[in-house]
Parts: C-alpha cells; sequence; structure tokens
C-alpha cells in the first residue's frame, strides 16, 4: 500500500514537470511536442480547468480543431465563468467560419470580464463582420470610451459609422486616428474616402495625397489619387497618376480594384 502510495506521488510530481514543460514549449510555438507532454500529464493534471484550456489552446495551434474544441468544452464544465476560454472557443469558431457561435461565445467572454477591452473590441469587431454595424459601433465606442488616445479604436469606430453612411461622424474619428497616428496611410485613405462622400474634394485630395507620400510604391494610392482628380476634373494630373500607377503594378486591374474596395471608393 505504501508503494503504490509512493509511486502515485511520484507519477503526480512527474505530471507536474511536464505539464511545466509542455507550458515552456507551447510558449516557444512547439505545440506537437507541448501536446505530447500535456497528454502524458493529463491523467493527473485532467480535472484543472487551466490545464484544459492550455491544452486546446495547443491544439488550436496545432489545426486539431476538434481536439480543441473538446478541451475548451472540458474547461469550461470545469469552470464555466473563465473568460479566457470563452474568449478561445470564440476564436476557434471564428477560425472554422462559424460565425454566429464565434458572436455568441465572445459575447459570454466579454459577460465574464467587461473589464478587458480587448474582448469588447473582438466583440464589436465580431458585430461588424456580421454586418450589425450600429452594435459594433457601440462596443468600439466603448472602447474609444476606455482609451480615448489609442488611434486603432478610433479608426475602427469611424469605419462602424461610414459603413452607416454617418460621413461627418466617421470623418472626427478618422481625424482623430491621424492626428494621434498620422503615419497611418491607411487612415489618410478612409479620412478622404470618407471626405469624398461629403464633396469635400480638396481635403479627401490632400488626404490621397498624404497617403502616397508615406507609401510612394504602392499603386492603388496613386490610383486612388488619380480618381480623385478625374472627380475634380483635373484630367491631365489625374493620367500622371494613373500612368504611375501602371509603372508600378503592371495594371494589376485585380489589384487595383481590391484596393478600392477596401478602401470604400468606386474605381472610376
Amino acid at each position: 500500500m505504501a508503494t503504490g502510495s509512493r509511486k502515485s506521488k511520484e507519477e503526480a510530481r512527474i505530471a507536474r514537470l511536464r505539464r511545466r514543460l509542455a507550458d515552456m514549449l507551447a510558449a516557444e510555438g512547439h505545440f506537437r511536442e507541448a501536446i505530447r507532454n500535456y497528454e502524458q500529464a493529463a491523467e493527473f493534471e485532467d480535472e484543472d480547468p487551466e490545464f484544459s484550456l492550455s491544452l486546446g489552446h495547443a491544439y488550436a495551434c496545432s489545426d486539431m480543431p476538434q481536439q480543441a474544441y473538446d478541451s475548451y468544452v472540458k474547461a469550461l464544465r470545469l469552470n464555466p465563468r473563465n473568460a479566457e476560454t470563452h474568449f478561445s472557443m470564440a476564436e476557434l469558431f471564428l477560425s472554422l467560419g462559424r460565425g454566429g457561435a464565434a458572436l455568441r461565445a465572445m459575447m459570454r467572454a466579454v459577460q465574464c470580464a467587461p473589464d478587458r477591452e480587448y474582448y469588447t473590441y473582438r466583440l464589436g469587431a465580431l458585430y461588424y463582420r456580421a454586418g450589425d454595424f450600429v452594435s459594433a459601433e457601440m462596443y468600439f465606442r466603448e472602447c474609444v470610451e476606455r482609451r480615448p488616445r489609442d488611434d486603432f479604436y478610433h479608426f475602427r469606430l469611424g469605419d462602424a459609422l461610414f459603413a452607416q453612411h454617418l460621413w461627418a461622424e466617421a470623418i472626427e474619428e478618422y481625424e482623430q486616428a491621424v492626428s494621434i497616428a498620422p503615419l497611418q496611410e491607411l487612415y489618410h485613405l478612409r479620412l478622404a474616402a470618407a471626405r469624398v462622400r461629403t464633396e469635400e474634394h480638396e481635403k479627401a485630395l490632400a488626404s490621397f495625397q498624404q497617403a502616397v507620400f508615406l507609401s510612394p510604391n504602392n499603386p492603388a494610392y496613386y490610383w486612388l489619387l488619380a480618381s480623385q482628380l478625374m472627380r475634380m476634373g483635373r484630367q491631365k494630373e489625374a493620367d500622371e497618376h494613373f500612368a504611375r500607377a501602371g509603372t508600378l503594378s503592371d495594371y494589376d486591374v485585380d489589384y487595383v480594384r481590391r484596393w478600392h474596395l477596401r478602401c470604400g471608393i468606386s474605381l472610376v
């Protein structure tokens, strides 16, 4: 009896060591090796929700979604209020193209940890992805209120307002983003796109020019600038920039079209 007890204690000690090793391997990106050690430690660590969560992460990073799902389910059975597990489940669902399930899981993560702003942001991003721009605006705005000097949160709030055709409000948020991070060319492009909608063409032109200045080798930016010049009736200048775009891209029309769509502007 005593021998069996000593053996169990020794096995438990080895299991703890294997778990620590697995944690280190996972932190370094060696997920397959981490899984092997987690699984060998499972007999003694199996009722710890953090263990199941860690194993689920390793499975998810090894493209083993069913095993990841099963581990997250077990972690939630052991601790249904763990926000990180709900968050991880949401990201797993998203990777599998299950947007509705991802949204529900992310909502539970936010409910369990309302103070974690990144969860709030991700919930807003999922609503945006689902086309519910009003809900996205609400969560992005909450992020802005928490961190008013975060340029990306202003930018994403601008996107949600832009998608609702609230051009003036979107411009205000994009301007905030630009003022905080003036070297982010995409902020200038989205600001320009909103200004086109309000027919502030000179200001839109200035924003397009700034994007080109910041990224002078991007052909899509020259196409956008040329398109704006065409709107303003400045055909000669537009032709020069279209030519520059063509030199840089070999007139890759599909590439240019994708950039126009990303920036919210139709091809002229």
